[in-house]
């Protein structure tokens, strides 16, 4: 029993409540009107009667946010581009703009392991052990896409965005279903924390549920203090995922080598880490906890390597000599297939007792002794004498030939079992069709979420005959009538196209135009320039990954640095361009994430420095966030300023502001000692950087200037309408920029040459704070100078005459 006491004096309704070791996560909503977009704020004290001590949590509203969704149609040309570099196309988008982006119809040709046909590949054991309180561990190399187990789990950001690796891999092969569900949950929850999983239906992989694990991401070389702290938020996962799948009352679950990949966990310790968690569950685990086993499964050679040597190092030697190709079914593959309209029966030779499925129809006779069959005998005995006792309550008095008896499954691997009376050939047309007309009620209630998994039945000759001649009839009858049933929503075409999702308007205008852009890279164009000052933070192997890209695409990639302005040239031919350049977009994308977690490290080394460990905690709690501001509303700052930019010919079409309670701090602590511009100032940003400025604050990476008259500094102006001669039209829909309170302090003129403010005096520890111009703009050299309030969202009036 769990009690729940807010300090506000308000009562609440709580909805999806998840509990685990990391955290809580719950939906509130006020009773006082208005119901949505009001904001609150509650500390609540769980105290559940087996606790000792409350659980104390900070709860923080999600902001509500406004999803739209496009189809782009898709010509031969840019099929070809797309077959082969999906990933990197996701992936930019969603670092770009946030956006998520599904392609339809179109194959995968990518060089990743995850991405290609794996039809022939076979689950392999190559370790077992049962370890305490009826929990099992096994590692496999398999193909996590068909692997056969109650619940796969899919290594996911935070965005829940699926656009590459695995992520991406077990995305498509589930299904479209899959990314539409989780970009629902990040719509009403928001980002989700890492270390922690969410659930979603399995669309079409051959499970029950997939659930999405947010690993930790670390940098390329991290350090102990990093790793050390990585490891931990990775022990929660593999913890949160386990007591998921417990909750669900699932039996078996696939784990992936979470974190190993794209996020750069050394695979050796995340091997560790995960065997380490499944050990300690095992220890802590409740003595009457039912059976499970916990696959550990990947399909590259090193990763199971390593899984299976921290197995042998902490679990000790396997329980039995694992077996070659070792299938995940009992039954053999399937001997004929029948097309019922818009189902599929497949007829299969094998113990149907071992089936894992949602549905197994059972023959049985008027006495409904399920012990009278052979077939009947076998599902008795795997299920238990409680499914024959729950038979017995359910029918009394007559029973009629062709009648459907349902019972849950108990302990047979399917939801529910259907018994049908039947024995003679009338009986057997009667249950035909008694049977179909329950099933199609069935699969229509499971539409929306496109969980239909297979029902097996026994067949005999006489039912074969049948089922063939129920679908001469159906097909007969299908030209003159069309069942809406299990046809997908009208937006679902067969032609390749992308799907893009957004949440906003504003970013799926962005995301559109640079499709676009990318392509329809002009015919006759042998050249394609991205500028992208992160390009000095690509890796060593990037740089090989640019050398692989020239060979294979016959291209030639160039990097330049000029004039504070960064990025990569590629020449060749068209193809050859529009596929290095996805790659490299991907690759400079990749670098900006890693420039931004760095700095996101020096920061809180900085406050750690300054606070004490219990107010940095308590720091780390509060992320960024932006809140949208209300242009109608009659707070007389927002109409000067929505006045301000209509001078300059410039229409506000949104305005957010920005809290980031760590880089509020440290403007704070700089303040006391620099004294700060006396109104606010203006950057001119890309919409790609907009919320990187709003985590880590502002950079000289972000917006360089056209030409840096002042040095190699931060820019900023006095206002918005010389922007537009400092910074150059990026050709994006609309015009960012980020409104700022900056510490100009002591100032003096700007040269090219500063790297840093010049000396002020004969001592050269002794500097200005900034330089200027003395026309407006002013120059910074140190981001922690300036902290981001607003995001002001503009387009030019004259682009909508």
């Amino acid at each position: 029993m769990w009690t729940f006491r807010g300090k506000q004096r308000s009562s609440f309704s709580f909805q999806n409540l998840s509990l685990n070791k990391a955290t809580i996560l719950l939906s509130v909503w006020s009773p006082h009107p208005p119901y949505t977009n009001t904001p609150l704020s509650c500390i609540l004290s769980l105290s559940p009667s087996s606790y000792s001590k409350p659980i104390f949590i900070r709860w923080t509203p999600k902001p509500v946010m406004e999803e739209t969704k496009h189809l782009i149609p898709l010509q031969p040309p840019k099929i070809a581009i797309l077959k082969r570099c999906r990933s990197a196309f996701c992936q930019v988008l969603q670092e770009k703009f946030g956006c998520t982006a599904q392609i339809h119809n179109v194959e995968d040709d990518s060089l990743s392991p995850f991405l290609t046909s794996k039809a022939s590949i076979v689950s392999e054991i190559k370790y077992s052990k049962q370890l305490a309180r009826q929990l099992k561990v096994s590692v496999w190399k398999g193909d996590l896409t068909n692997h056969k187990v109650d619940a796969v789990v899919n290594p996911a950001n935070e965005n829940l965005s699926h656009g590459g690796g695995l992520a991406q891999a077990l995305s498509s092969a589930g299904g479209h279903m899959i990314q539409k569900c989780s970009n629902d949950i990040i719509k009403h929850l928001g980002k989700i924390p890492t270390g922690e999983v969410v659930a979603t239906p399995a669309g079409d992989l051959p499970c029950k549920m997939i659930i999405h694990a947010v690993g930790p991401c670390v940098s390329r070389s991290p350090s102990k203090a990093e790793l050390d702290s990585a490891s931990h938020l990775l022990h929660n996962t593999i913890w949160n995922i386990l007591i998921k799948v417990d909750y669900e009352r699932l039996e078996s679950v696939a784990i992936p080598a979470i974190s190993s990949g794209l996020f750069n966990f050394p695979l050796p310790k995340c091997a560790e880490v995960i065997v380490k968690a499944l050990k300690l569950y095992s220890e802590k685990r409740n003595l009457a906890a039912r059976n499970l086993e916990v696959r550990l499964v990947n399909i590259d050679d090193p990763s199971v390597q390593h899984m299976e040597r921290a197995c042998l190092q902490f679990l000790g030697p396997s329980d039995t000599k694992p077996k070659q190709n070792q299938g995940n079914s009992s039954t053999q593959s399937s001997i004929a297939s029948l097309n019922l309209g818009n189902v599929t029966l497949h007829l299969k030779k094998g113990a149907i007792e071992n089936e894992r499925t949602d549905v197994i129809v059972n023959t049985i006779g008027a006495d409904l002794q399920l012990s009278s069959g052979q077939v009947s005998a076998a599902l008795l005995n795997k299920a238990g004498r409680r499914i024959q006792e729950e038979i017995r309550t359910l029918k009394y008095g007559y029973i009629s030939e062709g009648d459907i008896l349902e019972t849950s499954g108990h302990n047979l691997d399917c939801k529910e079992v259907y018994h049908t009376v039947c024995g003679s050939n009338r009986a057997l047309a009667i249950w035909c069709k008694r049977f179909f007309t329950l099933w199609s009620q069935i699969a229509l209630k499971w539409q929306a979420v496109k969980a239909i998994h297979p029902c097996l039945f026994l067949l005999s000759g006489r039912a074969t005959l049948a089922l063939t001649r129920m679908k001469e009839d159906l097909n007969a009858s299908s030209t003159n009538s069309k069942s809406s049933g299990f046809q997908d929503s009208q937006d679902v075409t067969t032609e390749p196209c992308i799907e893009l999702f957004a949440s906003s308007k504003t970013a799926m205008r962005e995301a559109k135009r640079w499709c676009y852009d990318m392509l329809h890279l002009s015919s006759s164009s042998q050249c394609k320039t991205i500028y992208n000052n992160h390009v000095v933070y690509l890796s060593q192997e990037d740089h090989e990954k640019l050398m692989t890209l020239q060979r294979s695409l016959e291209v030639i990639i160039t990097e330049f640095i000029k004039e504070g302005k960064g990025g990569v040239i590629i020449n060749g031919d068209p193809h050859g361009i529009l596929c290095a350049a996805l790659e490299v977009e991907a690759m400079l994308c990749k670098a900006q994430e890693d420039f931004a977690r760095d700095e996101e490290r020096y920061m809180w080394a900085d406050l750690e420095q300054m606070f004490p460990a219990d107010e940095i905690e308590m720091m780390s709690n509060r992320l960024y966030k932006k809140t949208a501001i209300d242009l109608n509303m009659k707070d007389p700052e927002v109409k000067q300023r929505v006045k301000t930019f209509e001078r300059f010919g410039l229409t506000i079409e949104k305005m957010e502001k920005i809290e980031n309670y760590a880089l509020n701090q440290l403007f704070e602590l700089n303040s006391k000692r620099i004294k700060p511009y006396h109104k606010p100032l203006y950057q001119r940003v890309n919409a790609q950087f907009c919320d990187l400025i709003c985590r880590v604050g502002f950079q000289r990476e972000y917006a360089p200037p056209k030409e840096q008259a002042c040095g190699a500094g931060i820019y900023f102006t006095t206002e918005a309408d010389e922007a537009f001669t400092l910074w150059e039209d990026n050709g994006e829909e609309y015009i960012y920029f980020i409104e700022a309170q900056v510490l100009t302090g002591k100032q003096t003129s700007g040269s090219t040459d500063l790297i840093v403010p010049p000396p002020n005096g004969t001592d050269p520890l002794v500097r200005y704070d900034s330089v200027t111009n003395k026309k407006g703009i002013h120059v910074i050299f140190n981001g922690q100078h300036a902290y981001p309030e607003r995001i002001i969202t503009c387009t030019e009036k004259k682009s909508f005459i």
